[in-house]
């Protein structure tokens, strides 16, 4: 989330998001797709609270997905999906 803020805000990239399924589940997944502007000045404003907040829930799935002896299941990965778009 707090990459995309950057992306999206900053500035300096032409950005759109767009939904896509994701890899083997069913669930939503998103994809930015950026284009570096040349020469655009970079504003740097701190992203609000919330995203912060989002960031440190997205970081948490992400590990119970990852680490050893962990899973997410295919219905947590779409509740927490449906969850992060609202």
């Amino acid at each position: 989330p707090l990459f995309l803020y950057q992306i999206m805000n900053g500035g300096r990239y032409n950005a759109q998001i767009v939904s896509l399924d994701e890899f083997a589940m069913p669930s939503e997944d998103w994809m930015s797709i950026n284009v570096k502007k040349l020469n655009a000045p970079q504003n740097d404003t701190e992203p609000p609270e919330d995203l912060h907040q989002l960031s440190k829930e997205t970081d948490r799935m992400r590990e119970r997905a990852v680490g050893p002896g962990r899973s997410v299941t295919y219905e947590e990965w779409a509740e927490f999906a449906q969850d992060v778009k609202t």
